[in-house]
């Protein structure tokens, strides 16, 4: 019977020498990585050099430079106040300008409200049934003057 134990030893074995080799192999891998980076940014430097323009960052070009920031909170609009009667006239100049609708994110390019919190603010407004009326579901729901 010892010729069971032999053979569990020998693949206990084989087990060990792939994952060594698995671990080198992903050495030389990543060494290989290291160096094509570092071509990568000589010939990034080459081209700033030749064009003049500043060499890409390798944290992402498209980051901006840096965290994404968080939008400060708007307190919610309240009803009947007076920043809500003035933006609604405003809602209702533009859309009385699209006898067709628009939808929310429309009317808030229009105003001039990019980020995200005024936009959630003109489409509280604009689920004002007794100013609005509204017509679909989701993305393609477009408000009209009443």
């Amino acid at each position: 019977m010892p010729k069971p134990l032999a053979i569990t030893e020998e693949i206990q074995q084989i087990k060990a020498r792939l994952r060594e080799l698995q671990h080198q192999q992903l050495d030389e891998l990543r060494a290989r990585r290291k160096e094509l980076a570092d071509d990568l940014a000589e010939v990034d430097k080459q081209i700033a050099n030749i064009t003049g323009a500043p060499a890409p960052s390798a944290a992402g070009a498209s980051d901006g430079g840096g965290p994404r920031k968080r939008a400060p909170k708007l307190p919610k609009l309240v009803k009947d106040s007076d920043e809500y009667k003035e933006i609604g006239r405003n809602v209702q100049t533009i859309l009385a300008r699209q006898p067709t609708g628009m939808n929310g994110k429309q009317v808030a390019d229009a105003l001039g409200y990019s980020q995200m919190n005024e936009r959630n603010r003109i489409k509280e407004l604009l689920n004002d049934t007794r100013l609005f009326k509204k017509t679909g579901q989701g993305v393609s729901t477009k408000f009209f003057l009443r």
